[in-house]
């Protein structure tokens, strides 16, 4: 059931992110500013609380042990002057691309060596291999997000300077093509879910046929070359790439909460939820390597892709 509700989930993320990119790319080409498109996302953030706050009487009956424990207005206060010292910190941290790629990698060993401890920790041999083998499964992950996040580097340079973009006489901003990738999920999550539940399929397996389908998009833009014409290859072979990646996704990064709540001992089910989200900003710091590595130094309009 679990597997059910994070891949819904999922499926509702990009169902609102097919608006915001379909919306944004517009814009910012017509108007030749991306303030408005951001303008119109924080509106749809507004519209998500409206639609909490409409629904309250509802989700307020969903029990929770939470819900038992005494609650104090005192602390919000703090919770937002926290959380205004903490995003100013974090905005001169990224400012320093030296301080921090220390501490991310920092954070990283840190929590790698902390996961090794809990994981020995465990009184049941039961637990801990099953968090050993969560380890595992993260460890893939980290190289597959390596790779999907290619999407906004490497991936959307290539489109760039590399594909046929032009439909019917119009030419589609390179930055809409992004579009595709919650389109396509919003698409195949119905159909994946229902192979799934007719295999009755482990997390190992859906990892391994994620990693095969994310593996064969980069194939496929690998050979797009032999359509291509004067240097630009056609777009089909994207939407082909996206397709796949998108599926990828859905077996990976959308079952990923599942797995690590499954996987984990339920006492530290928060812990494990931050290490999966750990392992998503490690693959994106590798994929802005990578990224850059596909640039071509002496023009920076092409790629080597």
């Amino acid at each position: 059931m679990i597997n059910v509700a994070m891949t819904l989930y999922y499926f509702a993320i990009n169902v609102g992110a097919i608006l915001a990119m379909l919306i944004v790319p517009v814009l910012s080409k017509v108007y030749d500013s991306y303030s408005l498109g951001f303008m119109i996302c924080s509106l749809g953030v507004i519209i998500g609380l409206a639609n909490f706050l409409i629904f309250y009487t509802i989700v307020r009956k969903v029990p929770s042990p939470v819900d038992n424990k005494p609650s104090s207005k005192k602390y919000i206060p703090l919770v937002f002057i926290f959380a205004a010292i903490f995003t100013y910190i974090l905005g001169l941290i990224i400012s320093n691309n030296l301080v921090s790629s220390i501490i991310a990698y920092s954070v990283v060993v840190l929590g790698f060596i902390y996961f090794i401890f809990i994981a020995f920790a465990q009184d049941s041999k039961i637990a801990r291999n099953k968090m050993l083998v969560a380890l595992v499964l993260i460890i893939q992950a980290v190289v597959f997000f390596s790779l999907y996040f290619q999407m906004l580097t490497s991936i959307a340079l290539f489109v760039k300077h590399n594909v046929d973009r032009t439909l019917f006489g119009f030419e589609i901003p390179y930055s809409s093509y992004v579009l595709l990738n919650p389109l396509f999920i919003s698409l195949l999550t119905p159909l994946l879910m229902y192979l799934f539940k007719k295999c009755s399929s482990t997390h190992a397996t859906k990892f391994t046929i994620g990693m095969f389908l994310c593996s064969l998009a980069f194939f496929t833009l690998y050979e797009s070359k032999i359509s291509a014409v004067a240097g630009f290859t056609s777009s089909w072979w994207l939407v082909l790439s996206y397709a796949l990646q998108s599926a990828s996704e859905i077996c990976i990064a959308a079952i990923g909460l599942a797995m690590i709540t499954q996987l984990f001992p339920i006492s530290i089910s928060g812990t494990a939820t931050g290490v999966w989200f750990l392992a998503s900003m490690l693959g994106g710091k590798i994929a802005g390597i990578l990224g850059s590595m596909t640039v071509d130094s002496n023009d920076s309009a092409r790629t080597v892709l």
